[in-house]
């Protein structure tokens, strides 16, 4: 007992909200604010991550066609076509089988042309350098056979800074890389 004769009563002096097992509305709002806040932060950087693992795929699904169709053109011995359509974003691939069993050394398509060994696909924004080269070819020995002998630069648009968005096209190499930005695709 304290000095004085006073005697506490310690359960009167613990407010009354305290004395249930549960959380107020107010501190609900808040912790509610602070995880939706997390949860848009978060879903900034998945959108991100998202776009920049579409364009890396594609990247890489592009080099493997172009690897495919001059590994083909060497095993069946005939030259296979890559045309490319960067206004509506698209590539394709020919086998040239007009005139069989080795084709005629020619891009000829209709009815009786050469074989599309790869659908029409879609890129994203796919731009090529130089600009207005639209089409190469892989000869039956597995060459490269450039427009004006000029190496090309096949890219998909990229603004959240992919590990890979370009393709550069030489006469002996494919190389899957990272646009500089200005002229070059980095390995």
């Amino acid at each position: 007992m304290p000095t004085g004769g006073v005697k506490m009563n310690c359960s009167q002096s613990r407010p009354t909200y305290a004395a249930r097992n549960g959380f107020t509305t107010l501190e609900l709002l808040v912790v509610m604010g602070i995880v939706l806040t997390l949860l848009a932060i978060a879903g900034m950087y998945t959108r991100s991550w998202i776009i920049k693992a579409r364009v890396e795929q594609q990247a890489q699904q592009m080099y493997a066609d172009l690897v495919s169709a001059r590994s083909r053109a060497m095993n069946y011995n005939r030259i296979h076509f890559v045309v490319l359509t960067p206004a509506i974003s698209q590539y394709q691939i020919w086998d040239d089988t007009f005139t069989a069993p080795d084709g005629n050394g020619q891009l000829d398509l209709g009815a009786n042309g050469d074989t599309q060994i790869v659908s029409t696909i879609t890129k994203d924004q796919l731009w090529v350098n130089p600009a207005g080269s639209t089409q190469f070819q892989f000869d039956n020995r597995g060459i490269i056979v450039l427009p004006n002998n000029v190496p090309i630069t096949i890219g998909l648009t990229n603004t959240f800074k992919a590990a890979f968005d370009c393709i550069a096209v030489s006469s002996t190499r494919i190389r899957l890389g990272r646009w500089d930005g200005v002229t070059n695709c980095v390995q």
